[in-house]
């Protein structure tokens, strides 16, 4: 029996406001005792601008305030984790998720909306039986399955919905996926259990979003070391040489399948930090609950997860942290994963900077304080974009998305 310990409870913004000053039954249906309870930065901004328009307030228990300059202040590698795990809620590009070409037309549409509002439209069609296949993993772990996957359903269906309508005109966009990674860095850094209390449906997906991609980094991470030789480290490191290397397709899948397995586990063991999501469904007036389980490894990996980005004042000589990348989903067919690998700055320990100075050097902060949804993503834009789409539409009309079915879920 492995002994529970008392949770850091993370409000959203619809338990802490409502319009006319009363709650429904959700406050009463958590029990709060005996533990810190946080609001995060975007969720206390949000407060008291909802306040300033009328709404009312209606928790009022003791509360904290987590920001980022708190993490920052305690533990330098928080930049690039921050911004990376924003992108990765927000609107990431993994190969194996059922929605991978609905994030990509997302993000083309920013450029180009009436170019490709068509596309996203005929392509979310064309997923609304593939949106309901949910992960196995998932599904094996589902406390009440019936309920769940109808409950998930819904969900990721609401979610694309209001992604499509306004995820770059509002302002407001990104302030789950900043929760999100605020509450995960003070889960990992501190080895604390978490429990987040939220009524909004985007919440669940940002989550599936944000470990789908760091699994994903974590794969390809792990295979590309595998198949550096010695002079590949030579070309990279000495030389600032790009390589392209292939990685088998089904290999990666099954490692990916494995660290999937290890976070949706109903079992808990020695070591595990949890994250429980709580989502209150206001028709049905209860809570559906959701745990992610990290053991002390994929902690580490996790922490080393910096993708693309490289902050100057973080240490990234670890865990191929050092590693840049761009990937080429593999079309119908094709039984590899194609990467273009860098060599990042390396940086060989952390420097103790304040807030200020590192807000004015720090590139990722200054897209931050744009607000800019643009900034935050797991794509690139590259030449190869229109061919793509045009393979994307072919095997759409043509062969009606069974190739998803077939080689992303065998």
């Amino acid at each position: 029996m492995v002994k529970k310990q008392k949770p850091d409870v993370f409000l959203d913004t619809n338990f802490v406001i409502s319009d006319d000053g009363t709650s429904d039954g959700r406050l009463s249906a958590y029990d709060f005792k005996d533990k810190s309870v946080y609001i995060t930065e975007p969720v206390e901004r949000e407060t008291k601008h909802l306040i300033s328009i009328g709404k009312q307030r209606v928790f009022n228990v003791q509360h904290k305030t987590l920001t980022f300059e708190d993490l920052f202040n305690l533990y330098p590698m928080t930049c690039p984790l921050y911004y990376k795990y924003i992108a990765d809620a927000a609107n990431p590009a993994v190969v194996w998720s059922e929605t991978l070409w609905l994030e990509m037309i997302t993000y083309l549409k920013r450029g180009d909306p009436d170019r490709y509002s068509g596309l996203f439209d005929e392509i979310r069609k064309s997923h609304v039986k593939y949106m309901d296949i949910e992960d196995e993993e998932i599904k094996k772990h589902i406390p009440s399955p019936t309920d769940w996957q109808k409950k998930l359903k819904t969900l990721k269906r609401k979610h694309f919905k209001k992604k499509k309508k306004d995820a770059f005109s509002n302002k407001n966009f990104l302030n789950d996926a900043r929760t999100i990674s605020l509450i995960q860095l003070h889960s990992f850094f501190n080895k604390k259990d978490v429990d987040i209390l939220t009524a909004d449906s985007d919440f669940l997906q940002l989550m599936f979003n944000w470990i789908s991609a760091n699994v994903q980094e974590i794969v390809f991470k792990y295979m590309i070391l595998d198949k550096l030789s010695r002079q590949d480290l030579v070309d990279l490191q000495l030389r600032n040489k790009k390589l392209t290397i292939y990685i088998d397709f089904e290999e990666a899948s099954t490692h990916y399948k494995r660290y999937l397995e290890s976070i949706f586990r109903t079992n808990r063991v020695k070591g595990d930090i949890r994250t429980n999501i709580k989502f209150w469904d206001v028709t049905e007036q209860k809570f559906y609950s959701f745990d992610f389980y990290f053991n002390e490894s994929i902690r580490q990996l996790f922490m080393a997860s910096h993708g693309n980005c490289h902050c100057p004042f973080t240490k990234n000589d670890f865990m191929g942290a050092w590693i840049g990348y761009i990937f080429w989903p593999p079309l119908p067919g094709e039984k590899t994963i194609k990467l273009r690998v860098k060599k990042k700055a390396i940086i060989h320990r952390y420097t103790k900077v304040s807030v200020k100075v590192h807000e004015q050097i720090c590139v990722y902060a200054k897209y931050e304080r744009s607000n800019n949804p643009n900034h935050f993503v797991g794509f690139v834009k590259l030449r190869y974009f229109d061919w793509l789409i045009s393979e994307i539409m072919f095997f759409l009309r043509s062969l009606k998305l069974r190739f998803i079915d077939k080689f992303m879920y065998k």
